[in-house]
C-alpha cells in the first residue's frame, strides 16, 4: 500500500484509470499525441490578427461629425450650417485647395459654398460630409444620383466609383431615366452604356403599357435607341413605329392619361385631324422629333397593305421618306421573281450594311421547351417558320410558301439574340448567334443555334434578318 500511496502522492495515475475515465467522458479512449516541435505554436504567437473596431469610427462620426465637438471650421451649404474639421474635409481636393491658401477662405472658420445643382440636396450632403468620418458609406439607390452630383463636386472619387457601381446594379424602369439624365449631365459613360444598354431590351417590352413612364423617355435618348443595332423591336418594325407614335403624342400632351384601353382612338384621331396639310416631323411641332424617326428601317414598315394605308394617314412621316423606299422595294423584288438575287452572302454584305438594311423583329416565348411561330410580314417571298424545341433553335421555309421562285433555295443573312431578364429587367443570361448567312430550302430546317441550357422563362428572341442582297453605293464605299 506505501508502494500505491506513494505513486500516487508522486502524481501517477494509472493508465487504465485515465482510459476509463476517457471512455466515460468521451465515449472512446483518446490517443495521446505528443510533438516535439512547437516550433509552429511559437510561430503563431507572433502572427498578428487583424481586428476591426467598428465602435471607433462609429465614436468618431457621432462625436465629431453628427455632435460636432471640437470643430474648427463650419460649413454653410444649401442654407445649412456643418460644424467640420479641416484634418478630415482636406481628404476632398476641393477642400485641400480651398485650405492651401491660394484661395480667400483659407484661413476663414466660416465658409459658404454656393451649390447651383438640382440634384445636390441636404441629405445628399450629410452623406458624403459624413464619409469622410466614415470608413464605410450606406447609400441607398433612391438618393445615389444626389450623393454622386456632391461626390463629383467635392472631387471624392472613391465615392463616386462607389455610386457608380450602385447605379450599375440598380438600373430598373424607376431609376432607369434618372441615371441615363445624370450620365448626360456629368460624364459618365459607364452608366450612360449601361442605361442605353438596359433600355433596348426593355423599351419594347415595358414601356408599351406604362404610360407615365414612357413619357419620361427623353428625345435624345430615345434617338439612340432606334437607331441601335442592338435594339430588341418585339413583334416588328411597324409595331415600333406605333410605339414611337404614342410616345410623340404622350411628349406633346403631358397631363393625358391612358386608361389602359388598347384602343388609342384619340392618339390616331390627333395625328389624323391635323390642320396643317404638311408631315407631322416637318411641323414646327414635329421637328424636334425628326432625328428619332430617322433610326427607323423604313424598308420595314411598308410590309403590309394595312401598315402602308395607316403610314399615309398619319401623315407623320414626310412623303419624300416613303416614295423612294417604296421604288428601291419594288426594284429588289422583281429582281428576285427574276431569279437574278438568291439572297445575301457573308462575303457580299458587311456587318454595317446588313444591320442598316436588314428587318428587325422580335418575340416574347413564355416557355423556351417547345415554341413555333411566324412573323406576318411580306419578306420577299419568304414566308419564314421559327421553332424551338429540345433546346434547338430552327428556322424553315413554310409548305405553303408558293410566290416569287420558291422552287429555288434562297440565301438569308441573319443575327439571333436570346435573352433571359430579371426583375430589374436586366439580362441574367444572353446568347448570340453572330452575323450569319444560312441557304434555306424548302421543307428543311436549318438549325441556327443551340439554346443555353440554363435559359429561364420567359424567353427574349431578338432577330436581324435581310432576304436580300442590298445595292452599296461604290461611290461612298471609295470616298469612305
Amino acid at each position: 500500500m506505501g508502494h500505491t500511496m506513494s505513486r500516487i502522492l508522486s502524481g501517477y495515475i494509472p493508465e487504465s484509470i485515465t482510459d476509463a475515465y476517457n471512455v466515460r467522458l468521451f465515449g472512446h479512449k483518446r490517443k495521446r499525441k505528443y510533438s516535439s516541435d512547437e516550433s509552429n505554436l511559437e510561430e503563431s504567437l507572433h502572427s498578428p490578427k487583424r481586428c476591426k473596431l467598428s465602435c471607433t469610427t462609429q465614436y468618431i462620426y457621432k462625436a465629431l461629425f453628427v455632435d460636432g465637438r471640437n470643430h474648427d471650421i463650419v460649413v454653410e451649404a444649401l442654407g445649412k450650417e456643418w460644424k467640420l474639421h479641416k484634418v478630415y474635409l482636406t481628404q476632398s481636393p476641393y477642400f485641400q485647395s480651398m485650405f492651401s491658401g491660394s484661395w480667400k477662405e483659407s484661413d476663414n472658420k466660416y465658409v459658404k459654398i454656393e451649390v447651383t445643382d438640382p440634384n445636390i440636396t441636404i441629405e445628399s450632403l450629410k452623406v458624403v460630409f459624413g464619409s469622410l468620418y466614415l470608413d464605410e458609406v450606406t447609400i441607398e439607390p433612391a438618393c445615389v444620383v444626389g450623393v454622386m452630383a456632391a461626390a463629383t463636386l467635392f472631387q471624392l472619387d472613391g465615392l463616386i466609383d462607389e455610386c457608380l457601381r450602385i447605379m450599375i446594379e440598380t438600373i430598373s424602369p424607376l431609376t432607369a431615366v434618372s441615371y441615363y439624365e445624370a450620365a448626360s449631365q456629368y460624364g459618365l459613360q459607364r452608366i450612360k452604356q449601361a442605361t442605353v444598354k438596359w433600355f433596348l431590351i426593355n423599351l419594347m417590352t415595358y414601356y408599351p403599357l406604362h404610360t407615365r413612364r414612357l413619357r419620361q423617355i427623353p428625345i435624345d435618348l430615345m434617338a439612340i435607341l432606334v437607331q441601335d443595332k442592338d435594339l430588341m423591336v418585339v413583334q416588328t418594325e411597324f409595331c415600333l413605329y406605333l410605339l414611337l407614335r404614342f410616345w410623340v403624342f404622350l411628349k406633346l400632351h403631358p397631363t393625358w392619361i391612358w386608361d389602359g384601353n388598347a384602343d388609342k382612338t384619340q392618339v390616331s384621331e390627333f395625328f389624323h385631324n391635323r390642320p396643317d396639310s404638311s408631315s407631322f416631323l416637318l411641323s414646327p411641332e414635329g421637328k424636334d422629333f425628326l432625328r428619332v424617326f430617322h433610326g427607323l428601317h423604313m424598308g420595314s414598315l411598308i410590309t403590309q397593305e394595312q401598315d402602308l394605308q395607316l403610314l399615309t394617314q398619319d401623315r407623320i412621316l414626310p412623303e419624300g421618306w416613303l416614295f423612294p423606299v417604296l421604288s428601291k422595294e419594288w426594284a429588289y423584288l422583281l429582281r428576285i421573281d427574276n431569279g437574278n438575287d438568291s439572297g445575301p452572302n457573308n462575303d457580299k454584305v458587311s456587318d454595317d450594311v446588313f444591320f442598316a438594311s436588314c428587318v428587325r423583329c422580335g418575340r416574347i416565348l413564355e416557355s423556351k421547351e417547345s415554341n413555333t411561330w411566324r412573323w406576318k410580314v411580306f419578306n420577299f417571298g419568304l414566308d419564314l417558320v421559327w421553332s424551338t424545341l429540345n433546346n434547338v433553335l430552327t428556322v424553315r421555309r413554310a409548305t405553303e410558301d408558293v410566290t416569287l421562285n420558291d422552287h429555288r433555295p434562297r440565301r438569308v443573312m441573319l443575327r439571333v439574340i436570346l435573352t433571359t431578364l430579371d426583375a430589374q429587367g436586366q439580362p441574367k443570361l444572353s446568347q448570340s448567334s453572330g452575323v450569319m448567312s444560312v441557304l434555306l430550302v424548302r421543307n428543311i430546317e436549318a438549325k441556327i443555334m443551340d439554346l443555353c441550357p440554363e435559359f429561364e422563362d420567359p424567353l427574349y428572341v431578338s432577330v436581324n434578318i435581310l432576304s436580300i442582297t442590298p445595292k452599296i453605293n461604290k461611290a461612298a464605299q471609295k470616298t469612305s
